[in-house]
């Protein structure tokens, strides 16, 4: 399975086209589902329904298992698998003509294939939201196919599976944003190295992306008429708005969008105060704000050798001894040492 958490399962009779619901969930622990037994001698599929806890919408017949092709067979344009395929593309079971020099199928026991410009095509219900396409896929051996995965029509992502030895690795589209209703989504074949290349897809999922939580631990440190902010990053975040107000808890004002985690602010009066909040921001949109840190920027400014200690010329003269100051501190005068190490004041 794709995680943890609790299935609604039933058992599907490819014979019979008939599934029989089973009565109570079935709980995955590190992707491991435990399988009631069958007490009969006809071929079952077990059909498992996403848990509520996963961040996937339903994709029926994701890892290609129906219909029941079996092991050792391959069949070009099968009937009866939701998805729609074409005289070059279909499903392979395991140790097929296809598939014998692959390892075995990543999810069941089943596994589409696109040879050449072979294609297939699923009609998908999503709701408004933001989604990215994660599958399994493997190029067959000796086979350098590429492909691309389409959204009604518009490329989402261009592959091409880089070992040729066979093994299956995952692959994940770009993001996307789609309205509420059905979209087609389409595996594509370019096959821009010629010669009828073949490529395996398995485990088709779809991941609905959420907006990253808000940042933690944001902490404002006050300087001479400016504000300096630091903040953890949040997971799955690409940038940060900073937002400031002069009163607490609002109305904010964004002031940036930055990718890094600190931000100084420049355009602030000294003994004001400053109220900021900051928010994550991913391809599904802006997350919610942190909570909220103040500051008063000082009056106080620091300069160099305020207590006259650091010098770079001595010269004696009979008042004692005279020092110009050290470069970039205080201009003019210099300042006069009488009796002890650190005895000085300005001239």
């Amino acid at each position: 399975t794709n995680g943890a958490g609790s299935y609604t399962a039933a058992w599907f009779n490819p014979q019979t086209g008939q599934s029989t619901p089973i009565g109570y969930p079935l709980t995955a622990t590190n992707g491991v589902v435990g399988l009631p037994a069958r007490r009969d001698t006809n071929d079952w599929i077990l059909l498992l329904n996403l848990p509520s806890n996963a961040n996937m919408i339903p994709l029926d017949n994701y890892g290609f298992e129906l219909p029941l092709i079996g092991m050792g067979s391959f069949q070009y344009n099968p009937m009866g698998a939701v998805w729609n395929f074409g005289s070059a593309s279909g499903i392979s079971g395991n140790n097929s003509g296809m598939t014998s020099g692959n390892p075995v199928a990543p999810e069941g026991s089943q596994v589409a294939f696109i040879q050449g410009n072979g294609a297939f095509s699923q009609s998908v219900a999503f709701t408004n939201g933001t989604y990215q396409v994660v599958f399994s896929a493997a190029q067959r051996a000796g086979n350098r196919q590429t492909f691309n995965v389409t959204l009604d029509g518009t490329i989402i992502g261009s592959f091409a599976p880089a070992d040729s030895t066979g093994y299956y690795a995952d692959y994940t589209t770009s993001v996307f944003s789609v309205s509420s209703g059905n979209h087609t989504l389409a595996f594509i074949g370019t096959d821009t190295n010629g010669g009828e290349n073949t490529v395996f897809i398995d485990n088709v999922r779809i991941s609905a992306l959420s907006p990253p939580a808000a940042p933690t631990s944001l902490a404002a440190v006050a300087g001479f008429r400016r504000a300096t902010l630091n903040w953890n990053a949040s997971a799955g975040a690409n940038s940060y708005n900073v937002k400031r107000a002069v009163t607490s808890g609002g109305p904010y004002t964004t002031l940036v969008n930055t990718s890094s985690t600190t931000y100084t602010d420049t355009n602030v009066m000294n003994r004001a105060s400053y109220f900021y909040v900051v928010s994550a921001v991913n391809g599904s949109g802006e997350g919610i704000e942190s909570s909220e840190a103040s500051v008063v920027p000082t009056t106080l400014l620091v300069v160099g050798n305020p207590s006259f200690e650091l010098t770079v010329k001595s010269s004696y003269s009979g008042n004692g001894w005279n020092s110009l100051p050290h470069p970039g501190s205080w201009l003019g005068g210099g300042c006069v040492r009488h009796a002890q190490p650190g005895n000085r004041r300005p001239l």
